[in-house]
C-alpha cells in the first residue's frame, strides 16, 4: 500500500491477507497522509475483521497508527473493539513476535 491509499485500499489488502493461508497474522502500519481518514480506516478495519470471522478467517491483527489526535482517536475505537493498537510500530512488531513465540511454545506442548 502506498501513501495514496484510503480506507478502501486498506480494506481490500486486509481481507486478502486474512484469506491467504500463507499469512499467519497482520500488522497494519498507518501514517497520516492527505487522503487518509483515520476514523474511516478504523471503521473499515473493524468491518473487515468481522466479515472475515464470519467467513471463517480469524488471525491476529495488530495496528500501529502515527498521526496525532486523529490517529489516537481511531486507535481508541479499535481498542474498544479488542484490536491491539500501538503508537510506535516497533512495539507492534515486538508484540507480534511474542504471539509467534507463544504459538510455537504451545505447539511443542511446553
Amino acid at each position: 500500500i502506498t501513501g495514496q491509499a484510503t480506507d478502501v485500499e486498506y480494506s481490500g489488502s486486509l481481507m486478502e491477507a486474512l484469506r491467504d493461508d500463507r499469512v499467519g497474522g497482520v500488522i497494519i502500519l498507518v501514517c497520516q497522509t492527505a487522503v487518509l481518514d483515520f476514523k474511516k480506516l478504523a471503521e473499515a478495519i473493524l468491518k473487515v475483521i468481522k466479515d472475515a470471522k464470519e467467513k471463517g478467517f480469524s488471525k491476529p491483527v495488530l495496528v500501529s497508527m502515527i498521526g496525532g489526535k486523529e490517529a489516537m482517536d481511531a486507535m481508541m475505537m479499535l481498542e474498544k473493539n479488542h484490536i491491539p493498537t500501538f503508537s510506535i510500530p516497533e512495539r507492534a512488531v515486538y508484540a507480534y513476535s511474542q504471539l509467534v513465540k507463544y504459538y510455537f511454545k504451545i505447539k511443542r506442548g511446553r
